[in-house]
């Protein structure tokens, strides 16, 4: 049941993306996040979850996959195109530029660019 749910969710959302002239490759995108957050959540229909699954999607991104705020940005279109467009859910506003502050530290960049900074502004 479940899977097959999912494929008529994403054939939904590629419509609904089609139907907004997107690109091919913003179709391939939007749909790989969203079967990886219904992958990550154990299978779970999005109808079912909400705002905390997205906010712990995007910290897991942060700490785990060490990925960029940009990487996070898409990721985050994507799941709020889901919910708002093709599933006509209104989410509560998610700051998730402040779980990115909050979780995510890249290994030894954060003492070389706070030098640079003071540096740069002591000068």
């Amino acid at each position: 049941m479940s899977r097959r749910h999912s494929l008529r969710l994403l054939d939904r959302l590629r419509h609904a993306l089609r139907v907004r002239h997107a690109s091919p490759r913003t179709e391939e995108s939007y749909t790989n996040w969203v079967v990886r957050f219904i992958r990550i959540r154990n299978t779970r229909h999005p109808n079912t979850m909400g705002a905390a699954e997205i906010e712990m999607l995007l910290a897991e991104l942060a700490v785990n996959g060490h990925v960029s705020a940009s990487t996070q940005d898409q990721a985050f279109s994507a799941l709020q195109f889901l919910y708002q467009t093709v599933l006509g859910i209104e989410l509560p506003r998610i700051d998730w530029q402040s779980l990115n502050l909050r979780y995510f530290v890249p290994s030894g960049a954060r003492p070389s660019f706070t030098s640079f900074r003071r540096s740069r502004y002591l000068s």
